[in-house]
């Protein structure tokens, strides 16, 4: 089994099986979890350009969605 094949395995895995939901997601709350959780996976990629690049776009997608959860309460 192929690396990329073994991360979607564990990310289905680390949420559970939420994704089962089309919904789940896609609401603010939803993006920051996801964003969190692969800020944090990314930091595990060995490639250095890949994973910064990876962590810049995660805490950019962080910052846009905690604003939205922020805003929203």
């Amino acid at each position: 089994m192929d690396k990329r094949t073994q991360f979607l395995l564990w990310i289905t895995d680390f949420f559970h099986g939420h994704w089962e939901d089309p919904e789940w997601g896609k609401i603010p709350i939803g993006q920051l979890s996801l964003a969190t959780a692969i800020h944090q996976l990314a930091s595990n990629v060995s490639d250095p350009e890949m994973r910064k690049q990876l962590q810049q776009a995660t805490t950019k997608a962080v910052a846009t969605a905690a604003d939205k959860v922020a805003k929203a309460t």
